[in-house]
């Protein structure tokens, strides 16, 4: 979406944000602009560093089986919805246990 939207950027520099906001959180657009050749490339009209949409995941072990889910929620005003959310049942397996790292 970062490289769609930015006028001009090209691929590897919209990657070099998405990870370095994977670090640290951008304060502002300036910041995030930094990174980039041609900083105007991300015009803080069009850009913000905040979100009200939120990934969460999730995993519960009970016995052998592993619960893992995934939700995106919203939160406004201090009230917090959950807009989807996928959910799956795995059972642990000993071929699975030896792909664990210790």
């Amino acid at each position: 979406m970062i490289w769609a939207s930015g006028s001009g950027l090209d691929m590897s520099e919209a990657q070099r944000i998405v990870q370095s906001r994977s670090n640290q959180y951008f304060k502002s657009v300036s910041d995030a602009a930094k990174l980039l050749s041609k900083p105007e490339a991300l015009p803080a009209g069009l850009f913000e560093v905040y979100s009200e949409y939120f990934e969460v995941r999730g995993r519960m072990r009970i016995d052998q089986t592993i619960v893992e889910e995934r939700s995106l929620v919203h939160k406004q005003r201090g009230k917090v919805r959950t807009l989807w959310r996928e959910r799956g049942g795995f059972l642990r397996t000993e071929s699975a246990d030896a792909m664990r790292p210790s």
